[in-house]
């Protein structure tokens, strides 16, 4: 046997740093990190490839390895072609993802025009990476007990709120002051105008404490926009926790000096300023900061604070290393965090924690979950523009 494909569970950057460890490996399919591979031309539809499908390596010996991984839950399918010369080694591989999307299409919740839907497959099929699929019976019929059992999971009761735990973007009185669905209970708010959403502070602290509990963190961050709804006093079912945090992000631990931290933070802030807008507005657990939204970029978080082991609250050292806990888009740069887009490799951890069963977690063990104590919440003052 002279061609030898690989099944790999490690990660896409790890079968990077596996191939030149190998010998006579041929192909790589790898899973686990859920990596999106593909040309360019797909974040032209909102997708972010993060290398080329396949990746091209070379084992020790320096003969070709091509390494290839079809993103996560049935969302593409891989096509790759390889061709072998005639000692069995690899002389080239090439293919592409096919990205499943169905055959309807909508603007927001209303049914596309003909003319426009009409247009819409006509740009995916030019793309070369989309395929319109329609859903298979059989296959549908074989989901259907899962279905059935993953609904009356989510019926299921996690804890209990015994105060509205309110959803609010960024504090103060004149941006996002409308988007509780719980109406002006929450929107006028005292202490959520003063400091925030209750719902967001929570998500925080959720992700420092899991964060802690699997290879230790100091502090986390949770960018305003991901967490979608709120939660009022009542029963905590799963199902509204992973309608609180529908994403499919994983948490990932990050190691910053203290003056990285702040430069992410102001990073926050002028997204919702000059960027992306009030979903960017930070949220920290362990960590709790002033914010005044009239000084100028780099000026605009004061007294950065951190909670230590004892509890206690100890300025931002911003010599000192920290390991902070966050989600994958802003880790990734997402909402303009640019600093943690700049962390090298080395000092960054995908910890594979689906983040919204981290909050699962908290709810579980914390319940019941009441309003967050004001000493705790990461923005202690807030300043807003005129």
């Amino acid at each position: 046997m002279n061609k030898i494909v690989l099944m790999s569970h490690l990660g896409y950057a790890a079968d990077q740093a596996l191939a030149p460890q190998l010998d006579g490996v041929d192909v790589i399919i790898g899973g686990d990190s859920h990596t999106l591979l593909g040309p360019d031309s797909m974040k032209g539809f909102g997708l972010s490839p993060a290398g080329a499908y396949p990746t091209a390596a070379v084992d020790k010996a320096g003969r070709p390895v091509c390494i290839a991984q079809a993103w996560q839950y049935a969302y593409a399918v891989g096509a790759l072609d390889v061709s072998f010369d005639a000692a069995g080694q690899v002389a080239q591989c090439s293919g592409k993802p096919q990205v499943l999307v169905g055959d309807s299409f909508k603007v927001g919740n209303v049914a596309a025009s003909v003319a426009d839907a009409d247009a819409y497959r006509s740009q995916l099929d030019a793309s070369g990476v989309f395929r319109v699929t329609t859903p298979s019976a059989a296959a549908t019929a074989a989901l259907a007990p899962f279905k059935a059992a993953k609904d009356a999971l989510g019926t299921q009761v996690a804890g209990v709120a015994t105060d509205n735990l309110c959803l609010r973007r960024v504090p103060g009185a004149r941006r996002d002051t409308t988007r509780s669905s719980l109406g002006d209970v929450c929107n006028k708010d005292a202490t959520v105008i003063a400091h925030g959403g209750d719902i967001q502070q929570l998500v925080a602290d959720a992700f420092l404490e899991q964060g802690q509990r699997f290879g230790g963190a100091d502090i986390s961050l949770q960018n305003a926009g991901g967490v979608r709804i709120d939660i009022p006093a009542g029963d905590i079912t799963v199902g509204k926790v992973y309608t609180l945090l529908p994403f499919k992000n994983t948490l990932y631990r990050l190691q910053l000096t203290g003056a990285q931290v702040r430069a992410a933070l102001e990073d926050g802030i002028d997204s919702v300023l000059n960027g992306t807008g009030s979903g960017a507005y930070p949220y920290t657990g362990g960590l709790r900061f002033s914010v005044d939204m009239n000084q100028a970029r780099g000026s605009r978080i004061g007294n950065p604070e951190v909670r230590d082991a004892s509890g206690n609250w100890q300025p931002l050292d911003p010599a000192a290393n920290y390991r902070l806990i966050t989600n994958n888009f802003t880790a990734d740069g997402g909402d303009r965090y640019d600093t943690l887009k700049a962390i090298p490799a080395a000092q960054r951890e995908d910890t594979f924690l689906d983040y919204a069963d981290s909050f699962l977690q908290y709810v579980r063990s914390r319940s019941p979950l009441a309003k967050p104590a004001v000493a705790a919440r990461s923005t202690q003052s807030y300043v807003e523009t005129p």
